[in-house]
């Protein structure tokens, strides 16, 4: 199993809810414990560095000063980015580009550490989850529910 997968199992852990089976339900409740750990551990690999945080909090200060204002005072945002008119944009931009020289090895840092998220979401997980066995699971189970327990099911036994 990918570690990306991870994150779908945490996100749809609660269609697991309705698995009936003493043996599969104890499995789950350990296998989900040791998903959150895992998907904590590769987000916390994400987190950037306070550098980094600065030179956003910075980038985004630019942009509020040169942006356009509503009648309030209020930036304009449209589709998630500020709005500019006249030499505003050019002043920001300006201004960005002292501001990313400045920060030049944070932003790499940020890059290397993203790359290295992406590379780590493609590679298969390492956790040693609980396995069940096959013959424990019931009729009752959805392919939506099997596809997120296949990796915990131990078709040995």
């Amino acid at each position: 199993m990918k570690n990306k997968k991870l994150f779908e199992i945490l996100q749809k852990k609660e269609t697991l809810s309705g698995i009936k089976g003493i043996k599969i339900a104890y499995a789950i409740n350990k296998n989900i414990k040791l998903v959150k750990d895992e998907v904590e551990a590769l987000q916390a690999s994400l987190i950037p560095s306070d550098g980094y945080k600065k030179f956003d909090e910075d980038r985004i200060a630019i942009a509020k000063k040169y942006c356009k204002k509503d009648e309030n005072g209020k930036e304009i945002v449209n589709n998630d980015n500020f709005v500019f008119e006249g030499d505003n944009q050019e002043k920001a931009e300006k201004e960005f580009k002292e501001l990313q020289k400045k920060h030049e090895n944070d932003i790499e840092e940020r890059k290397k550490s993203v790359e290295e998220y992406n590379k780590m979401l493609d590679e298969e997980c390492n956790v040693a989850f609980h396995k069940f066995p096959e013959i424990a699971l019931n009729n009752d189970i959805t392919v939506g529910q099997l596809e997120l327990i296949e990796d915990w099911i131990d078709d040995k036994k």
